[in-house]
C-alpha cells in the first residue's frame, strides 16, 4: 500500500512539473511525465504518412510555432518560413541559445556542425 501511495505521488509530482514547464512555451499536445509526447508523434506520424506530414498536422491543430516534447525535453518547432526568418536571421540573438546536455557539452568541448551554439572562442588547447 505504502508502495503504490509513492508511486502515485512520484506519478503527480512529475505532472504537476510537467504542466507548469508547459505554461511558458508555445502550446502543443499535452505530454505525459518521462515520455512526453512521443507516443502522440508517432501515432501520427504514421496515420498521416511521414514525419512531415504527421508534424503538419500539428501545425494545423496548434498553429505555427508549437512545443512538442521528445522525452521530457520540450522542443519547439517552427513551421512557418517568415516567423523562422524573423527569429533565426532578424533576431538571432535572441533565439540563438539552445539547451545542450551537459554530458554532450563535455564530450564535444563546445564545437560541432549541428548542435553547435554561439561563437566559437579559443579553447585552452588551441591557445598552447
Amino acid at each position: 500500500m505504502l508502495t503504490v501511495f509513492i508511486l502515485i505521488s512520484i506519478f503527480s509530482i512529475l505532472v504537476v512539473r510537467t504542466w507548469r514547464a508547459s505554461r511558458k512555451l508555445p502550446r502543443g499536445p499535452t505530454p505525459l511525465p518521462l515520455i512526453g509526447n512521443i507516443h502522440q508523434l508517432v501515432y501520427t506520424c504514421w496515420k498521416a504518412g511521414g514525419v512531415v506530414a504527421g508534424l503538419n498536422e500539428f501545425k494545423k491543430q496548434y498553429g505555427k510555432v508549437f512545443t512538442v516534447r521528445i522525452g521530457p525535453v520540450p522542443t519547439v518547432h517552427i513551421s512557418d518560413f517568415e516567423i523562422a526568418h524573423e527569429t533565426h536571421i532578424k533576431r538571432a540573438h535572441m533565439f540563438g541559445a539552445r539547451y545542450t546536455p551537459e554530458l554532450i557539452e563535455y564530450i564535444r568541448d563546445g564545437r560541432g556542425i549541428v548542435a553547435s551554439n554561439g561563437d566559437f572562442g579559443r579553447s585552452t588547447e588551441d591557445s598552447r
